[in-house]
């Protein structure tokens, strides 16, 4: 394992939960004007030698009624739950995550599963969540038997986050993003097919408000 992917995995780990936010979805083609912006600003030292760039895809899980929705539902809906997984050189790790997003800021729990975890989520066993510890899986659990929360689609990205302003900002940009509705092949190592025209995004957060 080299220094880079475990410190570029520890970014994942020290994110702080409560954060200002902003989030846009942009053509493909416009990744290179993005960078041209952003090459105005200050990025750290840190950012300069090792940006944290992963391959990962994230698995959403909604609410039986809102199964139908599509990509913008994710913009408007003010609490989402998913599963990501992020591969950083040979080294990997699935994250189950709730974000609550207000109108300006946003605010992400998030908690290492396994592989065995991931796999029982997507054949709808949660007995594993009902007699666990951990706050956010007894959450989920619970609000699962009221909404019946089932996996919805998935996305996959090239990512990229860089850091400002001395650590108290990070801009995250996902390239080549995908969708798929075939929830099956989330575990498959092979990539996903595109179920809807790709795109990119970028996320800027910060510790102060934006």
């Amino acid at each position: 394992m080299t220094t880079n992917t475990t410190n570029s995995l520890s970014i994942i780990e020290t994110n702080p939960n409560f954060h200002y936010e902003i989030a846009k979805c942009i053509p493909q083609d416009s990744i290179p004007l993005l960078y041209q912006i952003l090459s105005k600003y200050e990025i750290s030292e840190h950012a300069k030698d090792m940006p944290f760039s992963a391959q990962v895809r994230e698995l959403y899980l909604l609410p039986s009624l809102e199964i139908s929705g599509t990509l913008p539902l994710l913009q408007t809906m003010p609490e989402l739950f998913y599963i990501e997984y992020i591969k950083v050189g040979h080294q990997s790790r699935y994250l189950f995550h709730k974000r609550y997003k207000g109108e300006h800021h946003s605010l992400e729990n998030s908690i290492i599963l396994s592989k065995k975890q991931c796999k029982k989520i997507l054949k709808g066993d949660l007995s594993f969540m009902e007699d666990s510890t951990e706050p956010l899986f007894l959450e989920y659990y619970s609000k699962h038997q009221t909404y019946q929360y089932r996996p919805s689609f998935i996305i996959s990205c090239k990512r990229k986050r860089h850091i400002f302003n001395g650590g108290q900002s990070q801009i995250t940009i996902n390239d080549n993003v995908k969708m798929s509705f075939r929830t099956s092949l989330f575990l498959e190592e092979k990539d996903l097919p595109a179920d809807s025209k790709t795109y990119a995004s970028f996320r800027i957060q910060s510790a102060v408000e934006l």
